[in-house]
């Protein structure tokens, strides 16, 4: 059974929390998306793994994927303060988060930090 992360030490600072995960892959201008249960041209098989919360942005350095526009499997632990995210399959290291997401959320009265969480 895989060990599940605890949220990081609040007092550690982005660049600590950077350190952490410097051999990750970076993902740039990302966003947080919905992933539909219901996308026609979704594999059934997939579904359960990606629909729900997503990052889509650009990546670099990934192992499985070439550098280029991504959309993450399903979202599962996100740290906007310490710059990294976990998904179903990977951990990123965030880079700046897209600036139209950015203005959205300030739009909609938002902001990035209302996306973070943790599993316990």
């Amino acid at each position: 059974m895989a060990k599940k992360s605890k949220k990081p030490d609040p007092g550690k600072t982005a660049t600590e929390g950077e350190s952490l995960f410097k051999d990750k892959p970076l993902l740039e201008s990302w966003a947080v998306r919905q992933v539909p249960y219901d996308d026609p041209y979704m594999a059934p098989e997939l579904k359960n793994i990606v629909a729900g919360q997503a990052l889509t942005g650009y990546v670099s350095g990934h192992p499985n994927c070439p550098d280029g526009p991504i959309t993450t499997t399903r979202l599962m632990e996100l740290d906007t303060k310490q710059r990294w995210a976990r998904t179903k399959n990977t951990i990123y290291r965030l880079g700046k988060p897209d600036p139209e997401f950015v203005a959205w959320l300030k739009v909609e009265g938002h902001t990035l930090d209302e996306f973070d969480r943790w599993e316990e």
